[in-house]
């Protein structure tokens, strides 16, 4: 008798502190890992640096003095095997909820692993049709690729300029969103005088940007990789005409060079200077005691996790890709509210560099 009331007892001991523990268990609230694959080494480290930035500003933001959100990062270099090595390791070995990369280049080839494992996927510097055939667990944030030459090229033609020559690299983003700006100005009625793609990672681009000015066009269209660098050699070679671009400019730059940029043109969707911006800006500030060397791409990077946490937070069931698909944001790199592709189709607007400081057109 006396053996069964005691291995009664301390079954029901065992019992009780299963309870305890899985509602102790319960009450904590779950870390919700998110996943960064960016190119932090390589020729555009300095985009995935920001990108990287703006993520831990917003993950300081919402953890205040808890650990709410962890963000993981990995280099990509921008390569195909780096990205597929980074996105394996964050998805089995980190487990993470959900996964943010830079552009159209990684999510080609890393998709299929973060849906395989029911993960969304953010890419912050592209939007196109090609994001949207990848299927429902793929996110875009960037300016919608189209958009970005045709409204540019409307900007131009508008402003009576009839001549424009085409100066960008051999990428993916450069040659749709060259495509656009070109198929939109012809239809429009314009002429292009010159197309000049360079090889990615050149150091010298006269070449090309002897060939480009000297078609004689009204406004150069500069996609080329390092935008200074574009600039810089057109302006050398004696050109006095119009240059313009899409999603390159750079205040960082512009604060070094100053009398370089001034006038030139972009199209771009985050205004530096509404509220949620500012609001980004002066946490980056009192993060790294510096301004934002490249407020777009540090501003997509604290949007994304912004996101993820809030589609999470907001969704009773926890389901991210869910949340994300009713998620109404207003960020530091514009509103946001995503279609039934998957895509938040900001519109670019037009902005110039005047008296140093990028200032929207009216």
């Amino acid at each position: 008798m006396k053996k069964i009331i005691y291995i009664t007892a301390v079954l029901a001991l065992l019992i009780i502190s299963y309870f305890l523990l899985n509602k102790q268990d319960q009450s904590k609230e779950k870390v919700l890992k998110i996943g960064a694959a960016l190119p932090l080494t390589g020729e555009l480290a300095s985009f995935g640096e920001e990108f990287k930035r703006g993520a831990e500003v917003a993950q300081d933001e919402i953890n205040g003095n808890d650990k709410i959100v962890r963000v993981i990062f990995e280099d990509t270099a921008l390569e195909t095997k780096k990205s597929v090595d980074a996105v394996m390791k964050l998805v089995n070995v980190d487990g993470i909820d959900a996964l943010f990369v830079s552009a159209y280049g990684e999510a080609a080839v890393t998709h299929d692993i973060t849906d395989r494992k029911n993960i969304p996927l953010i890419v912050l510097w592209d939007s196109n049709p090609q994001l949207e055939a990848m299927g429902d667990k793929v996110f875009a944030l960037g300016p919608w690729t189209p958009a970005s030459g045709e409204i540019t090229a409307n900007f131009v033609y508008k402003k009576g300029m009839k001549r424009a020559a085409i100066f960008g690299y051999k990428q993916e983003w450069s040659i749709a969103v060259s495509e656009a700006f070109t198929n939109k100005f012809k239809k429009l009625g314009g002429i292009i005088t010159a197309l000049e793609y360079a090889n990615p990672g050149v150091t010298d681009y006269r070449t090309e940007a002897a060939k480009t000015t000297a078609s004689n066009p009204d406004v150069v269209y500069v996609t080329a990789e390092d935008f200074l660098k574009g600039v810089k050699q057109i302006k050398e070679l004696g050109y006095k005409g119009v240059i313009i671009t899409s999603d390159l400019l750079d205040n960082s730059q512009i604060e070094l060079y100053p009398g370089l940029f001034e006038g030139v043109y972009g199209s771009q969707v985050a205004d530096p200077a509404v509220p949620e911006t500012l609001h980004y800006i002066d946490l980056y500030k009192k993060k790294f005691d510096e301004n934002p060397k490249k407020i777009l791409y540090g501003a997509w990077g604290y949007d994304a996790v912004h996101l993820f946490y809030r589609a999470y937070s907001d969704q009773p069931n926890k389901n991210i890709t869910e949340g994300l698909y009713k998620v109404d944001y207003k960020g530091a790199s514009g509103e946001i509210k995503f279609d039934n592709n998957g895509t938040s189709k900001t519109i670019p607007k037009m902005f110039i560099v005047k008296n140093g400081a990028i200032t929207k057109v009216d």
